[in-house]
């Protein structure tokens, strides 16, 4: 027999050559930057192992784990953001240390939760940061009209600002429980990587700011702590909340 003839005969289409009836598809890659999840499905009306993508939205069942996939996706993006967040924000934090300021993270009690206590001669400020993902470095603009916080005219839904004041209410009642004395308790809102534009001309009692102005805006406000009543404020109440 010529060259030709000896070779094994491969049937038309993608059936497996004789003796390997049970030859694995090759595997088939998503090149299209959508979808990677692909498989060889052979019926009735695809003989020849048309690929499928089973996480595509158009599959049965494709649509359920495509959504559950996009959720999973931007909740872990949300978790980093806010970790980032904070992180941000403690590194400036700790520049207040060197003006006599005691600085505290993650406080809790009664169920909630404080990100960032400054316990200093010129007060103490409740800290909230709120980490959301910027459209772009020329539209990273918030505005704030002394009692909300909006972007594009529209409020944030969770209202950072009032949420904010109810964290140094209950801070400043546990101060007076613990001592039978109040302080100023200034609450803040801090927005890494925004920039806040002020809307109104009086001055809110409830601070928006970038990270980086935060520093300059304590060093304005008047010295009204004494140096024992910051250690007495951060030894009889801030210590005892971070033991929790």
């Amino acid at each position: 027999p010529t060259a030709a003839e000896s070779r094994p005969v491969r049937p038309a289409g993608n059936a497996p050559p004789p003796g390997r009836p049970d030859a694995p598809d090759p595997p088939v890659r998503g090149d299209d930057g959508v979808c990677g999840n692909l498989r060889l499905v052979r019926g009735p009306a695809a003989p020849h192992a048309a690929p499928v993508c089973l996480d595509h939205p158009l599959h049965p069942g494709g649509g359920v784990r495509h959504v559950q996939v996009l959720r999973r996706e931007a909740h872990h993006r949300a978790v980093a953001l806010g970790r980032d967040g904070k992180r941000i924000v403690g590194q400036f934090l700790e520049d207040l240390r060197a003006d006599g300021a005691r600085v505290f993270h993650d406080l809790v009690g009664d169920g909630l939760n404080i990100d960032h206590v400054v316990v200093s001669p010129h007060g103490v400020f409740v800290l909230e940061t709120k980490s959301w993902m910027k459209p772009g470095r020329d539209d990273a603009v918030l505005q704030y009209d002394g009692e909300r916080l909006l972007r594009r005219g529209v409020e944030f839904t969770r209202h950072p600002v009032r949420q904010v004041q109810a964290l140094a209410r209950w801070l400043a009642d546990q101060i007076f429980e613990s001592t039978g004395r109040r302080f100023p308790i200034r609450p803040v809102v801090l927005v890494p990587g925004w920039f806040v534009e002020l809307t109104t001309k009086w001055s809110p009692e409830v601070w928006v700011l970038n990270p980086k102005q935060l520093g300059a805006c304590i060093a304005r406000e008047p010295l009204t702590v004494k140096r024992e009543d910051v250690a007495l404020v951060a030894s009889r109440i801030i210590n005892d909340m971070q033991k929790q």
